[in-house]
């Protein structure tokens, strides 16, 4: 017979505590919640309210957990636990158990009630010593901090992320976590407990927040290393002068940063928006801040958050680490930044926390500025009179990637990417694209690494496209360690259909095939023929009178539908 739904009858703690047991162990934690309303708090021994304290803890009864610990924690008494492993014990030895394996958690939680059993006399009671000092648990974080970062950092509220990190493997990430951000997960976060990260739109494709994360280039990274350890990207000069002239920006056109040393190799900066901006508009505003900071050095790559202009599907989109958190992976704690990159105190760094003008941001909108790199006469004149590189003895791809690869670095591989990127429209919209929007499809990325990618072993051209669109370098140097054939002009017009308008292909050598990558090793390239644009002499003369016929015609129906145009004439006229 099934005794946990009778009705409560009694408000003794030994009579209701197996009943909460049996419910608990049946999975209906609401019992338990019901049986303990009806217990007596007062006539609970400190062992009973241990085991009430325990079995609600496991019920998920938390707020009564902590009433009854509450209820129990003032005033001499008896160490609530100093029996419990006494009982367990004396239910073992009932149970013919010797102690080789582990107990039933149920049986040790049904029998928790029972009376001590007490040691013989001249034996040592094992639980008898004295206790050395406890470590201080840390202080809880300040009420108003927790209110301030779920303020400024809460983003979406319905969902975040935790940051995981795999010693073994030296891989780290977050998983979702499909639940209000509390908080007490907040707190937690402040406390080094976890780690959380944000995802930055909302469904309705606006964001709270926007952000850009600075990190060192592999090759950068590897120098920071050397030089400064792992004290993360406040080392590395490139990227700190950098966040100095964004955050300058920033300043200059009204709107309040803040920079962050993020506890791993790299420096965010925050900008906030009450009432939410609009991704797109966020992004923008993001993009013309770095254009007007100047020019982006080669040993830093940036990120834009938000990533996308809007959700697409069940996608949570791109997010970011929290700051004021511990990077699990370096085991740093992040710290918010002076405008000199100095740190500043949490309380004090919130405290500060504006959101954006609205009339700000679209001042700094309506007058944004177009970057692309561009050079001096000096340089056009150098590059147009340096010879080229000689052209491959063979036709084979191997043959012209060996003769892409042995372009010098420096000035000349620059040269050569630069005639690329004058001769094919569509490689050149591409790296437009790459510093302008700083972002680039997986079809694009490829289509740059493939053709301007290949030239030389050290390529600035590449690696500043790469670092202005966030894209890895590390398909970069695989390609660089081997010998790839560059992609073809027939497959670019297939990718990329829209963007050939204009573009003329060189000519492809014998047995080989038209590449934009032909721009690097001859010049002037020899051009593929095509339909003159304006006929001539003899083909004007003939087709000059049927011309004139046309224009007639058209302007004859022109005339035609403005009199179908005009009102029909009223009777008072």
């Amino acid at each position: 017979m099934d005794d946990t739904n009778e009705p409560i009858r009694s408000t003794n703690a030994s009579a209701l505590y197996p009943l909460a047991v049996k419910a608990a162990d049946a999975g209906d934690y609401a019992r338990v919640s019901e049986l303990f309303a009806a217990v007596e708090l007062a006539a609970l021994s400190p062992a009973e309210a241990a085991c009430w304290q325990r079995l609600l803890t496991e019920a998920g009864d938390l707020a009564a957990a902590a009433t009854l610990a509450a209820e129990h924690s003032s005033g001499p008494q008896e160490e609530p636990r100093s029996d419990v492993p006494l009982r367990a014990g004396a239910l073992l030895h009932a149970s013919g158990g010797d102690g080789g394996g582990d107990p039933d958690p149920k049986t040790l939680r049904a029998g928790a009630l029972l009376p001590p059993a007490a040691p013989e006399e001249g034996e040592d009671d094992f639980l008898d010593f004295e206790p050395g000092p406890r470590e201080a648990a840390s202080a809880p974080a300040p009420p108003p901090l927790v209110d301030a970062m779920l303020r400024w950092f809460g983003g979406r509220g319905d969902v975040y992320a935790r940051q995981w990190y795999d010693a073994r493997r030296d891989q780290s990430g977050y998983w979702p976590v499909r639940e209000p951000l509390t908080a007490r997960v907040m707190e937690l976060h402040l406390l080094g407990r976890i780690t959380l990260g944000q995802y930055v739109l909302h469904p309705d494709s606006t964001v709270s927040f926007a952000a850009l994360d600075f990190d060192p280039t592999p090759a950068a990274l590897e120098q920071m290393r050397l030089a400064a350890g792992d004290d993360g990207a406040l080392g590395c000069a490139p990227i700190a002068d950098y966040v100095r002239r964004v955050l300058a920006t920033a300043a200059q056109a009204g709107l309040p940063a803040v920079a962050e040393d993020s506890g791993g190799v790299g420096l965010h900066l925050w900008l906030f928006f009450a009432p939410r901006l609009l991704a797109p508009r966020a992004r923008a505003l993001l993009r013309e801040l770095l254009a007007r900071a100047g020019p982006q050095p080669p040993a830093v790559a940036v990120e834009i958050f938000p990533k996308q202009d809007a959700l697409s599907g069940k996608g949570l989109g791109n997010l970011i680490k929290l700051p004021l958190g511990v990077h699990q992976a370096t085991m740093r704690a992040s710290q918010l930044l002076t405008a000199e990159l100095q740190p500043l105190a949490a309380e004090e760094a919130l405290a500060s926390l504006r959101p954006c003008p609205p009339a700000r941001i679209e001042a700094l909108l309506l007058s944004r500025i177009i970057p692309f790199p561009t050079r001096t006469a000096s340089e056009a004149l150098s590059a147009a009179v340096a010879p080229a590189p000689p052209a491959p003895a063979g036709p084979t791809p191997r043959a012209l990637a060996e003769a892409l690869a042995t372009i010098p670095a420096g000035r000349e591989a620059e040269r050569a990417a630069d005639r690329v990127l004058s001769g094919c429209a569509v490689v050149r919209q591409l790296a437009r694209q790459a510093h302008e929007e700083r972002t680039l499809s997986a079809d694009a990325a490829r289509a740059l690494l493939y053709t301007v990618g290949l030239i030389g072993r050290d390529n600035e051209r590449i690696e500043a496209m790469f670092a202005n669109a966030g894209v890895s370098g590390k398909e970069l140097e695989r390609v660089r360690a081997g010998l790839q054939g560059p992609m073809g002009c027939k497959k670019l017009r297939e990718r990329f259909a829209a963007l050939c308008h204009g573009c003329v292909c060189p000519a492809a050598p014998a047995a080989g095939y038209a590449t934009p990558a032909l721009f690097a090793l001859v010049a002037p390239p020899k051009l593929a023929r095509r339909a003159a644009l304006v006929p001539a002499v003899e083909e004007a003369a003939v087709s000059a009178e049927s011309t004139a016929t046309d224009i007639e015609q058209r302007l004859a129906r022109i005339e035609a539908a403005l009199q179908r145009l005009q009102p029909a004439p009223t009777e008072e006229e």
